[in-house]
């Protein structure tokens, strides 16, 4: 065994660790593996079954919701923890194309990775939704061919990556994990969050008094406006950061394109082109 390959495995451990274990991607497993569908039983109505909690407002609309905007039929959504279970595959995908671990991962991570990405209501779940994800599919694919290494590595590209990533998550808060951006992209989506408009939201940033006092209310008495303002901020400091690490790839139009991906949920929303100005 190569050192290089050593510090795949120690990266891909690390992944774990930190993307998966201390993540609510636990919960999506344990869900999975809890849903033993009946012979001849439609996958898609055991998932509505008690087990499953209820995605938040802000969550199912900013991904679509039930009001007929996506494609995804109602029965199929399950708990926000599956969307934490495809962001860590999607990781992991993302640090196979780059050499940052390895491109065929460990027999005892696909034994317990495999079963999950196949399991029909979750793959159905991320195959059917809109936008499409593109890099669980990939990673199921690899994880079922086992796909043999590859010689390009541009492992730095995908630490730069990795550094956007830990910067737009709330670490230590599993529950409300990516909740005031989802809030702010529900904004955009539909112009309005209980009594926070799309106009007042652009008032409120244009008043750094005001502004200064949303910012500094505590987590637990935010609102909507606290949640949508804090998720614009970090909106903005993911997107500069992510513009960066898509210039510097260029190079690299695959790995560009599935950086690209990895935050297409967040970019694709009409609202960003609609209110610019001019």
């Amino acid at each position: 065994m190569t050192e290089h390959t050593e510090q795949q495995e120690y990266n891909l451990r690390n992944l774990i660790a930190a993307c998966r274990d201390d993540t609510l991607a636990v919960r999506a497993m344990q869900s999975l593996r809890a849903l033993a569908v009946p012979d001849g039983a439609p996958a898609a109505a055991h998932v509505t079954g008690s087990r499953l909690p209820a995605r938040s407002p802000a969550e199912s609309d900013a991904d679509g919701g039930s009001n007929g905007h996506s494609i995804v039929p109602f029965r199929l959504r399950a708990d926000s923890s599956w969307d934490d279970l495809l962001d860590f595959v999607s990781l992991v995908e993302l640090g196979c194309l780059t050499g940052f671990v390895m491109a065929s991962p460990p027999d005892t991570y696909v034994d317990e990775m495999l079963p999950l990405l196949t399991q029909e209501s979750f793959r159905q779940y991320y195959e059917l939704r809109e936008p499409k994800l593109l890099l669980p599919v990939l990673h199921r694919h690899r994880l079922a061919h086992r796909y043999p290494s590859g010689k390009r590595e541009v492992v730095w590209l995908y630490e730069r990556f990795l550094q956007v990533h830990y910067a737009s998550q709330d670490h230590g808060h599993p529950d409300l994990n990516n909740l005031d951006t989802l809030t702010f992209l529900r904004v955009l989506r539909h112009g309005q969050v209980d009594d926070l408009t799309f106009e007042s939201m652009l008032c409120l940033l244009g008043s750094a008094d005001e502004l200064a006092d949303h910012l500094t209310v505590r987590t637990e008495d935010r609102t909507a406006t606290e949640w949508a303002l804090h998720g614009f901020l970090r909106f903005i400091d993911c997107c500069r950061r992510m513009s960066a690490v898509l210039e510097d790839a260029e190079s690299y139009p695959i790995i560009q394109s599935a950086f690209w991906h990895y935050y297409r949920r967040w970019w694709r929303y009409p609202g960003l082109n609609r209110h610019r100005p001019g």
